[in-house]
């Protein structure tokens, strides 16, 4: 299964983090606008003011730093950790499954080697130390960017002459988007970490591939659709993604949801992939359709 609660948890890590930023910087930066409104009520404008965008240059450099990247570090490192603890025990449950289920399928006895774990877990968690670190970087990078969009709106509503309130709508429609982009990566960064970790737990048992799976629900694209209980090599991933991540295993693709199910050969597929359908899929992100 993949571990969509520790996703929702993520996420709310990454608004927590941000939205504690946005709403200091975004009182200093009402406040300096204040300063430089001209006129009374609906007529109010942000005259063309020097000392305005001094003020919120020194402002970006009083906040360049100022995300509490500690607490958000702690929260995010023992979300991982729980991303690891659920891929274990699901990988556990797969070598347990693989070894109840031993027998004779299509003519042959199925053998299941006897797996030594201990190389995947180590693996597994320099990818979630790296992980935190990586997610440190990312959230200063979001309120980084959140300051320049903010900027961005202000100066350019004072060189229009927008009003006050025209202003102050354009940041909190800016600071809205910000938000969205901090769900966006969180989903993504639980999604690679558990694609990663699984695939280090698998291949490190000498399973040569895997089984795609889904969860089945209106989300889920169509070319993952297509994928749904067909066999994969941990070489070769699919065409399943698009642009930079095109061709990517489960959870590996922007905002994937899926997850790899451990499989010793193509027999364990439930199906046999097209690979007309996948083609077609790539030929229509080539050409941006």
């Amino acid at each position: 299964m993949y571990p969509l609660s520790l996703v929702k948890d993520a996420e709310k890590i990454y608004a927590g983090a941000f939205n504690g930023f946005a709403r200091g910087f975004n009182t200093r930066a009402l406040a300096a606008i204040d300063k430089a409104t001209r006129g009374d009520g609906a007529f109010s404008f942000v005259a063309y003011d020097a000392d305005l965008f001094t003020m919120l240059e020194q402002l970006r450099r009083e906040y360049g730093d100022n995300v509490p990247k500690e607490k958000f570090q702690k929260q995010i490192d023992m979300n991982f950790r729980q991303v690891n603890a659920f891929s274990k025990a699901q990988f556990m449950r797969s070598i347990q499954g693989a070894r109840s289920s031993l027998g004779m399928r299509g003519g042959q006895r199925m053998q299941v080697p006897t797996v030594d774990i201990t190389r995947g877990e180590n693996l597994a968690a320099d990818k979630v130390t790296k992980a935190v670190t990586d997610n440190v970087s990312l959230i200063g990078k979001l309120t980084s960017g959140h300051m320049d969009s903010i900027i961005t709106a202000i100066r350019d509503g004072v060189l229009k002459g927008l009003s006050h309130k025209e202003i102050s709508e354009t940041i909190t429609i800016e600071t809205g988007k910000n938000l969205n982009q901090s769900a966006f990566w969180a989903e993504d960064q639980v999604g690679n970490l558990f694609g990663d970790i699984t695939q280090e737990r698998q291949t490190s048992t000498g399973a040569p591939g895997y089984i795609w799976r889904t969860l089945l629900d209106a989300r889920v694209r169509d070319i993952h659709h297509d994928l749904e209980g067909t066999y994969h090599d941990w070489k070769n991933p699919p065409a399943s993604g698009t642009g930079s991540r095109m061709f990517s295993h489960p959870g590996k693709g922007w905002r994937c949801r899926c997850w790899a199910e451990l499989a010793w050969g193509p027999q364990d597929a439930e199906r046999q992939l097209d690979p007309d359908k996948l083609k077609l899929h790539m030929l229509r992100h080539m050409i941006g359709r």
